[in-house]
């Protein structure tokens, strides 16, 4: 299990946005945990994805669609043993030969267990109206929240903790670099036993999501993307 459940979530969902009971509900006016500082990369100092944050903060990301789909076919053809597929598959697409999921979605797994996804800043809005612009960070949480929730004692990032449930809150973080958080992961939609690692940011109008099973695949991964987008 992986990331591939929140796409099949937001799928299945139509993309419609959290209702009154999601667990990605915002709440203004609460504190969040803030993982410890970390300033962006200056002159030639050396990134690297150490740290509560994972190096996602300090870096630039693509902010769009078509270029965070260039920097995901860049990614290595095998990462963990693991041959890469890319999302979504052939096998996804509708009778018009429209991927299943629209443009919303790109992502890349390596395995079920090892994976990112990539969505833009909108939700689908109801038949005849427009899509709905929610923020990469508003859509972040769905994305997050839709499938999984937080140990809430290992949560750390820019992005509020939401009040209700241990996941990243929708309240937007006004900073000049990515916004961002990480957590281990304490249970997943149909499997509360589901435990693995996981950091999400924005940039932007793209909201990112990276699961994989501990901090050294996930470090590995988020390292290849940071190459990929040159």
């Amino acid at each position: 299990m992986g990331v591939a459940v929140v796409a099949s979530l937001l799928v299945a969902c139509g993309s419609t946005p959290p209702s009154a009971t999601s667990s990605a509900e915002p709440e203004d006016g609460v504190a969040g945990t803030t993982g410890p500082s970390e300033s962006p990369a200056t002159g030639s100092a050396p990134w690297s994805a150490d740290g509560a944050s994972f190096g996602v903060d300090r870096t630039s990301w693509p902010g769009t669609m078509d270029d965070a789909r260039t920097v995901l076919a860049a990614l290595p053809a095998e990462m963990s043993g693991r041959a890469r597929e890319l999302m979504p598959t052939s096998d996804s697409e509708e009778g018009d030969g429209a991927a299943e999921g629209g443009d919303e979605y790109a992502g890349v797994f390596y395995g079920q267990e090892l994976s990112v996804l990539v969505s833009d800043d909108t939700f689908a809005g109801g038949p005849g109206n427009p899509r709905q612009v929610v923020g990469a960070q508003g859509k972040l949480a769905a994305m997050f929240g839709l499938g999984y929730t937080c140990d809430p004692d290992t949560y750390e990032g820019t992005i509020e903790l939401s009040p209700e449930f241990p996941v990243p809150g929708q309240s937007e973080v006004d900073a000049t670099t990515p916004a961002w958080f990480s957590c281990r992961i304490d249970g997943a939609e149909g499997a509360e036993d589901f435990s693995a690692q996981a950091v999400g940011w924005t940039s932007a109008k793209t909201a990112w999501l990276t699961v994989g099973p501990d901090d050294a695949a996930v470090r590995e991964l988020v390292t290849a993307l940071h190459h990929a987008k040159g």
